[in-house]
């Protein structure tokens, strides 16, 4: 945890992830670590939060 907040003063830093950020205190189950987590990384974040159909679908369809 500390080389990535290091890192993140230094350089860009891209988290991909496929659960919201609210369901992360549920999913890790430790609020503490959430907590940790989203300290580090929310406060200089751009989010961009896709909404709509999955295009995977469309994807396979090609295939």
């Amino acid at each position: 945890m500390a080389n990535t907040t290091k890192n993140m003063q230094y350089s860009s830093t891209i988290i991909c992830s496929q659960l919201p950020v609210a369901k992360w205190y549920e999913y890790l189950d430790k609020p503490t670590l959430a907590d940790a987590i989203l300290d580090r990384i929310i406060p200089k974040a751009h989010r961009i939060e896709l909404k709509g159909k999955s295009r995977r679908k469309n994807l396979n369809q090609l295939s």
